[in-house]
């Protein structure tokens, strides 16, 4: 996918977990965005947008729904994808003290993390 997806996230951590402030995906128009939330706290457990199909380069699409105080044990998967084109895989898992983030590539069927290829 050219250009390639930008996943931008600012964390404030907490006792209780982490609360996420600014959340925005750049993405090329017309590639999906799906967003997965796994644990107990989930404000939804998805959702999902297309950027906008005529704009050229990127596009900027806030996910409002999470920002808020995310607890420990709470797992989000970022994709970004589009028909064919190799994608954006990104995982935040909270963690007592800490946010472990993965980012790897998307298979092109949007649903299987997969490493990425060479340039």
């Amino acid at each position: 996918m050219r250009p390639f997806p930008l996943v931008r996230i600012v964390t404030r951590h907490g006792s209780s977990g982490i609360r996420l402030r600014v959340r925005s995906i750049l993405a090329s128009s017309g590639a999906r965005i799906t967003i997965t939330c796994k644990g107990r706290s989930c404000p939804v457990r998805k959702q999902s947008q297309v950027g906008w199909p005529g704009k050229v380069g990127l596009a900027s699409v806030s996910f409002h729904r999470f920002q808020r105080v995310l607890p420990i044990g709470t797992t989000l998967e970022i994709r970004v994808f589009k028909a064919g084109e190799v994608g954006k895989f990104t995982s935040l898992a909270v963690r007592r003290g800490a946010l472990k983030r993965l980012d790897t590539c998307l298979a092109p069927d949007g649903i299987k993390p997969t490493s990425c290829p060479s340039s």
